[in-house]
């Protein structure tokens, strides 16, 4: 681990309280204090969720960055340096144990992946599926690398003796995504994404929140998921390739 202060610097896009702002950088500089493992990084706080993807968008279109998510936090290393977006509009309805564990999981974001090298994948014509649109391709790809980074980071807190989080991000999840539906492929990659944290966790609140409709399908992604975290090179570029191909196979048999 490195020794030395954190350099944290933070912007503030529209008007975000205070008060807010020093809550979630106490977090921040807590957690990186246990961790110890990071030396620059930049917090953005926007006063809404116009105010966010308005600015996220703007650069994803400079950068030629091809798929953009739209969470209420959020971790990318565009510029070469890692960033944190903080959507106060969604953020602050939150319960404190969530806001901390979702503050967390984008500071580990930051500290395992806060190189461009963590959102360029090397893939070959053959491993992509031949899907409609390049949107559609984008999405499976972005989800595909999501996951795997998202693994990086449960099983990092998990090392680093802090499970207690990777819980609350899991009961997070289940909050955030009830009555998740699997009618279609935006569906069925939205179901896979939110699942990756029941890996990490003794129970699984969210199987329980799901749409009844789609249990049977939750638990074909939860084994899809478990098959790939044993199958796992950790390498993005492998493990993207491969998960693609699995989460393919499950759209196509779905």
């Amino acid at each position: 681990m490195r020794n030395g202060v954190t350099n944290i610097k933070w912007f503030v896009v529209g008007h975000v309280p205070n008060t807010f702002v020093d809550r979630v950088l106490k977090t921040v500089r807590d957690f990186i204090e246990k961790v110890d493992g990071i030396e620059y990084l930049e917090i953005y706080f926007y006063a809404s969720s116009y105010h966010k993807l308005l600015f996220i968008e703007s650069e994803a279109i400079e950068l030629g960055v091809i798929a953009v998510g739209d969470f209420i936090a959020m971790h990318e290393a565009w510029r070469g340096w890692p960033r944190i977006h903080i959507d106060y509009e969604k953020c602050y309805k939150l319960r404190d144990d969530h806001l901390k564990s979702v503050i967390v999981h984008e500071i580990s974001h930051a500290i395992l992946h806060g190189s461009p090298i963590y959102y360029s994948i090397a893939l070959q014509a053959g491993d992509i599926p031949r899907l409609d649109s390049l949107e559609d391709v984008a999405k499976l790809l972005y989800v595909a690398t999501t996951i795997a980074k998202d693994m990086d980071v449960h099983e990092f807190l998990i090392r680093s003796g802090m499970s207690d989080l990777v819980e609350g991000y899991a009961d997070f999840v289940a909050e955030q995504y009830k009555g998740l539906d699997c009618r279609n492929i935006d569906d069925l990659l939205n179901l896979a994404k939110a699942l990756t944290v029941c890996i990490y966790t003794p129970s699984c609140r969210l199987l329980k929140t799901v749409d009844e409709k789609c249990i049977d399908v939750a638990d074909r992604v939860l084994r899809m998921l478990k098959e790939f975290e044993g199958s796992r090179a950790k390498s993005l570029s492998e493990d993207t390739r491969l998960l693609v191909k699995m989460l393919w196979n499950m759209v196509e048999g779905r």
